[in-house]
């Protein structure tokens, strides 16, 4: 079996900014939601711009302004727009990818590979619209479903 090239392929470029992306991920206050974000937007360039500049964005402050994430080069492959499949291919039984699908998708294994490897432990930081509501450091207050205590036979 032989790999297609693409002209904007490159395997050690995707594994080193999955790596960074690793990185993003775990440091998350929720993480396992982090991933989902990612793994979600994949699909998606308009999604996928806005999490790989938040993303970026997170890189960038963690490194002091050492290094970026990504150049524009590779963000500008990723972020291109897919165009629908035709029907006649799926018709025909085709099961060709767009080479930016193809990209993105090598991305998120280079990312879950380096996850594996770091031996990733998702955390979960509440629900979306919790976070939103309370922040990140607040902790909600659940009240109790039961109004007045319960009759337990044998207590008086």
């Amino acid at each position: 079996m032989t790999l297609s090239t693409w002209p904007d392929q490159d395997l050690p470029l995707l594994r080193e900014v999955a790596g960074r992306i690793a990185v993003v991920i775990q440091g998350s206050t929720d993480s396992r939601q982090a991933l989902a974000d990612f793994t979600e937007a994949l699909p998606h360039a308009g999604q996928l711009a806005r999490v790989l500049i938040e993303y970026s964005s997170r890189w960038f402050d963690r490194s002091s302004g050492d290094s970026t994430m990504m150049g524009p080069e590779l963000f500008w492959t990723l972020t291109e727009f897919v165009p629908p499949a035709l029907p006649q291919n799926r018709e025909q039984g085709g099961t060709e990818y767009h080479h930016v699908e193809r990209t993105r998708h090598l991305l998120l294994i280079c990312v879950l590979e380096q996850l594996a490897v770091t031996q990733f432990a998702p955390s979960q930081g509440g629900d979306a619209s919790t976070r939103h509501r309370y922040g990140d450091n607040a902790v909600p207050v659940l009240t109790s479903r039961l109004r007045s205590a319960p009759d337990v036979e044998g207590t008086a």
